[in-house]
């Protein structure tokens, strides 16, 4: 069941118990936002929709019964903490993203993720982006990323002078 909401600064849609929405949202410089996800227990997969060019803050957050997670092309950023608190979140799929930046806490406190495949499209990525991600062990990056690369499973920046420690999986424990 889909209901669309009107207001002064835009319109939203609330579908699903998934609310999106178009006009003048914080911080949102166009496009569709997901702006919010009702912890649903129930939820157990997510295909982020055609439209939707951001994941906001706390999004997913607590949705406890979700297990996988596929990130649309079209999305470009997510927010701090979307996935906050997904104790169950096993997968998040970037194969086919475009994603540029992933902020802050986004996927923090998943303790059962194991592996992320970071796509060629990242341009930015917070170092605490994991944090408390107790059984993250492997960490990789699409071939041709110009600003990271993956070695031995720790994630790098390339710098001018050289590269540098973005992200250690041992260090996403605490």
């Amino acid at each position: 069941m889909e209901k669309i909401i009107t207001t002064i600064d835009g319109t939203y849609v609330i579908e699903k118990g998934v609310l999106t929405g178009f006009g003048q949202l914080e911080g949102m410089k166009g496009g569709q936002v997901l702006v919010s996800k009702v912890a649903d227990p129930q939820l157990h997969d997510s295909i982020l929709t055609p439209g939707v060019k951001e994941i906001g803050a706390y999004a997913f957050c607590c949705c406890e019964g979700l297990r996988k997670v596929h990130i649309h092309p079209a999305i470009e950023v997510m927010r701090s903490e979307a996935f906050f608190s997904c104790e169950n979140l096993q997968d998040i799929e970037f194969a086919a993203s475009h994603i540029k930046r992933i902020e802050s806490k986004a996927i923090s406190w998943c303790s059962k993720i194991e592996r992320i495949r970071l796509p060629e499209s990242l341009e930015h990525i917070a170092p605490d982006a994991f944090s408390h991600c107790d059984e993250l062990k492997y960490i990789e990056v699409a071939d041709g990323n110009q600003r990271y690369f993956a070695k031995d499973n720790v994630l790098y920046e390339r710098t001018k002078d050289g590269s540098k420690v973005v992200i250690d999986p041992k260090n996403c424990r605490n």
